[in-house]
């Protein structure tokens, strides 16, 4: 057998045999993994949701993860709110325990599917909605759809529709096609863990379940992503006097793409005149996994505020 053969042979067998192994790693990870919560059927699919602290009543704190990230990155923020308050962490469509969607993965729709997901949970309303990354998209689009079921609003280092023009759409999606290929030949397997660095401050079986979880979520990304950078999005400018808490990473000034994220975070203050503006210790993106302490805190400030806007009203 010629040298080149021999060099096409393994070329070919190479990814067959990567998909062979994704797909038992994968199934293992299903059994070892098994969901925490309760899937709902929201039309067609079923979504994944886990509520704490059912039984304290209103406002129900809705958990938004970003594109690509799913419910379990809220867990930490979660059990730091313990039974305390009432609270929902979900999966979108195709993402961690969810069921994939045959409709498109349009903001619209996945408002409309979340909206027939907390109706079919019975929690209380109004929700404050907590919103990381592209989740403040997402969140904000559910406000505009329902605005009478939401009561308030933290966005923890939140995208601004104006980042959207900033991209390459072209880039981006080759990229998105390449992770969703790494993934099915199992190289996303190796890589993850090197991109995926803010999971390190997990003790090592909570990390493995991390990227297990993240890992499934490199397929539907795609599919999410691309309305948003094809279409972008259409959101009001303004929340009305909606309560705001704006949190924000800390930012390096002496690089340009940081500065331009700095301004965007300040700029989503504008919002609405009852905002407020926080700014976290560390440069790190992933806030609700690395500083969920900080979340906490804000999200408890906010139903402060709302509880002591509600005792004034009592009184007047």
């Amino acid at each position: 057998m010629s040298p080149l053969l021999v060099i096409l042979l393994i070329l070919v067998a190479l990814p067959v045999l990567g998909a062979v192994y994704q797909f038992i790693q994968d199934k293992r990870d299903r059994l070892r993994y098994p969901p925490p919560g309760e899937l709902v059927d929201v039309g067609g699919h079923r979504l994944h949701a886990l509520v704490m602290g059912r039984e304290q009543g209103a406002p129900t704190i809705v958990f938004e993860a970003g594109v690509g990230n799913s419910g379990i990155d809220w867990e930490y923020v979660q059990k730091g709110l313990g039974d305390e308050v009432c609270s929902v962490t979900y999966d979108r469509a195709g993402y961690g325990w969810s069921k994939p969607s045959t409709q498109p993965r349009t903001p619209e729709r996945i408002a409309e599917e979340l909206h027939r997901l907390l109706e079919a949970l019975n929690v209380p309303k109004p929700y404050v909605f907590v919103a990381h990354s592209f989740g403040g998209l997402y969140a904000r689009k559910y406000i505009q759809q329902y605005p009478n079921e939401v009561a308030g609003l933290v966005l923890v280092d939140s995208s601004h529709p104006g980042m959207l023009n900033d991209r390459d759409i072209d880039g981006e999606t080759a990229r998105l096609r390449r992770v969703r290929l790494f993934k099915r030949i199992g190289l996303m397997r190796l890589i993850l863990p090197r991109i995926m660095t803010h999971y390190n401050i997990a003790p090592k079986a909570e990390r493995a379940r991390f990227l297990a979880l993240n890992l499934r979520n490199t397929e539907p990304v795609l599919d999410e992503a691309t309305p948003l950078f094809e279409r972008g999005i259409d959101l009001p400018d303004t929340l009305g006097d909606l309560p705001l808490v704006v949190i924000s990473r800390a930012i390096d000034e002496d690089l340009k793409s940081e500065r331009r994220w700095g301004d965007f975070q300040r700029d989503l203050v504008n919002l609405s005149p009852n905002a407020e503006f926080l700014t976290t210790e560390e440069t790190n993106h992933y806030i609700p996994v690395t500083e969920p302490e900080f979340v906490v805190q804000a999200i408890h400030k906010l139903l402060q505020a709302l509880r002591n806007d509600t005792a004034t009203k009592d009184v007047q």
